[in-house]
């Protein structure tokens, strides 16, 4: 015959795993909606309305030459109101380096929401960054967009995805 002891004990067993179940079902869900919620940010960010409107006017209306012609036309000095629009573009790229430098963001959700925006944007900027770099001492000058950009170009290759050509 089955004691009452055994009863209470295996009860009170049945219930605690009972409560470490429901513990880790809670817990497991609580994630879920925090990573996507995490996503949905990500997803704001990738597409700040500020960030597209600086990077649409450097990539569809700004024009130059050579570093000598850029510089005359957006430096601080001459053009502080292009200036600003070159520093959000700066910082948003900046920031979303950081994220996947970091492992906060996945490379592969920037690509999938913004497929050419860095390297289209790394490709007109890049003689003037490398100039900027030696003229200034300053080695370090848009690393992270350059960075950014090559990671966009290694998933590209690792999916044989085309490499857009940059719009004129």
């Amino acid at each position: 015959m089955v004691s009452f002891e055994s009863i209470v004990s295996t009860s009170s067993w049945l219930t605690l795993s009972a409560s470490f179940l429901f513990y880790g079902i809670a817990l497991r869900q609580r994630n879920r909606i925090s990573a996507s919620q995490l996503r949905l940010e990500q997803i704001k960010f990738i597409n700040d309305e500020g960030a597209n409107r600086a990077l649409t006017e450097i990539l569809w209306v700004w024009e130059w030459k050579d570093f000598d012609e850029y510089w005359a036309k957006y430096s601080p000095r001459e053009n502080p109101k292009a200036n600003v629009t070159r520093r959000v573009a700066r910082n948003y790229y900046v920031a979303l380096a950081s994220m996947i430098r970091k492992g906060d963001m996945d490379v592969e959700l920037l690509y999938e929401l913004n497929p050419s925006s860095v390297t289209r944007y790394w490709e007109k900027i890049q003689p003037v960054a490398k100039e900027f770099r030696r003229r200034n001492d300053y080695p370090d000058y848009l690393e992270p967009v350059e960075y950014l950009a090559g990671r966009i170009a290694e998933l590209r290759k690792s999916k044989n995805l085309p490499t857009p050509g940059q719009v004129s």
